[in-house]
């Protein structure tokens, strides 16, 4: 079933095919649960929380309507699962960002950004510990913002998708991208990665 689309699974999954339900779940859940980590910055509590989202994808699937926007849709319940963990956790533990990045001064934004894949093998292990900075990192922006951030530049969802997540005006995304990304920018430059790591 890998040619078929998302809709078409969705049609044989409300026809009671159960096997296109588990399609979908293999093709998602990988970068939903890339999406949860970013956003908790627990890989346990992420899968958690990943767990819950399928199921509830599974009990509510069959009453979508608009299955062209299944995707948003999904994001929208894994951010309104990880949202409500956190309302139910009563402490978050925080992060020390004390923490030792060599020669973090020669690495710029881009790098830090990027996927893993990307990488040479020379810089897997320094680039490793620059996503655990990172992630901390996104720990201690607000919530609205850090949300944006993970879901325009690590997803690469499009603006008119995350709109259709957060029902927000675009313009409200485009803001908190831009100010959330001067926000990172702020912790980045505190936790000892210097403000070499901003140049173009």
């Amino acid at each position: 079933m890998d040619s078929v689309s998302d809709q078409e699974l969705i049609e044989k999954y409300k026809r009671g095919q159960v096997q296109a339900f588990n399609v979908l779940t293999w093709r998602w859940q990988g970068r939903i649960l890339n999406f949860l980590y970013r956003y908790l910055g627990n890989i346990t509590d992420a899968e958690d929380i990943c767990q819950t989202t399928f199921l509830k994808v599974f009990q509510k699937l069959k009453h979508l309507q608009d299955t062209q926007k299944f995707s948003a849709w999904l994001y929208q319940i894994a951010l309104n699962q990880a949202r409500d963990y956190f309302r139910r956790k009563k402490r978050q533990s925080v992060l020390s960002l004390n923490q030792t990045i060599g020669n973090a001064a020669d690495d710029t934004l881009e790098a830090i950004l990027a996927d893993d894949s990307e990488l040479s093998p020379d810089h897997d292990l320094q680039q490793k510990e620059m996503q655990k900075i990172l992630s901390e990192s996104l720990q201690r922006i607000s919530e609205d913002q850090r949300v944006v951030i993970i879901m325009k530049i690590f997803e690469n969802l499009k603006f008119s998708e995350i709109v259709d997540i957060l029902k927000v005006p675009e313009g409200t995304v485009k803001s908190r991208l831009y100010t959330g990304l001067k926000s990172l920018r702020t912790v980045l430059e505190r936790s000892h990665l210097g403000k070499e790591v901003w140049k173009s």
